[in-house]
């Protein structure tokens, strides 16, 4: 089940590749491009959003696996993702704090 609470908060992201060798790009707080792979995304769910200029937007949410690579292992955290249909545009959900730090 999808966390109300975790969808409302979004950042917009780049995902480009196949998976398993998608690469996901965030932009940090610094302007920096952040890159990390992504190794599974799954359906979770979709859904139809009003946004604020009240147009209906059909949207699809997946859990997603990103890895980091930490010197001799690889650490993997699980993610929301939301992808518009109208706009084609890929959103993080939730808070991706654990993944910014961990890839310093």
């Amino acid at each position: 089940m999808l966390d109300e609470k975790e969808l409302k908060k979004t950042k917009r992201v780049n995902i480009t590749g196949e998976i398993p060798n998608g690469r996901l790009q965030i932009l940090d707080n610094n302007g920096k491009i952040k890159e990390f792979r992504l190794r599974e995304m799954t359906i979770a769910g979709a859904r139809t959003e009003i946004d604020q200029c009240n147009r209906e937007n059909y949207c699809v949410y997946y859990k997603g696996v990103v890895e980091i690579l930490d010197r001799f292992h690889i650490n993997s955290y699980k993610k929301t993702f939301k992808y518009i249909l109208k706009s084609k545009k890929w959103f993080i959900c939730g808070n991706y704090d654990d993944i910014i730090k961990a890839h310093r």
